[in-house]
């Protein structure tokens, strides 16, 4: 896999690595890393859109105001909660961050920024959820 330094290793080697870890563990990790990452920091706040762009997202869910999702450090909160389990498989986890995300791959105009990073977003959690499997190897 190239990397764009000699040192670096790839996200998903460094969540595989451990081999005993839950799902749980390797979700709180992966969180943990990609809030470091340029395309996914804004989405552990709540992200506060212009009003064009709420208008924009009004009119692509057919004039209704859409409800904002919830923000990656909301997910986070419910994977680290240790007094209630709200998620009982990773692929509901999973689920959860894809909607957050969705909602602005799919309600924002295609060349709006935030639109761009949800899109970057998406698919470097398909790489890393569904292609390399992280959550499924070694369990």
């Amino acid at each position: 896999m190239p990397r764009m330094a000699p040192a670096e290793k790839p996200v998903c080697d460094v969540l595989a690595d451990n081999i005993d870890s839950s799902w749980e563990d390797k979700a709180l990790h992966m969180l943990d890393i990609l809030v470091n990452y340029q395309c996914m920091n804004i989405f552990f706040d709540k992200v506060d859109l212009s009003p064009d762009q709420l208008e924009h997202a009004k009119k692509r869910n057919n004039g209704e105001d859409p409800s904002l999702p919830q923000s990656l450090q909301d997910i986070y909160d419910k994977v680290a909660a240790t007094d209630a389990k709200f998620y009982a498989k990773w692929e509901d986890f999973y689920s959860d961050v894809k909607e957050s995300l969705g909602f602005y791959f799919t309600f924002l105009d295609k060349r709006d920024l935030v639109h761009l990073e949800a899109r970057s977003c998406l698919v470097l959690l398909q790489k890393l959820v569904e292609e390399n499997e992280i959550f499924t190897l070694y369990v």
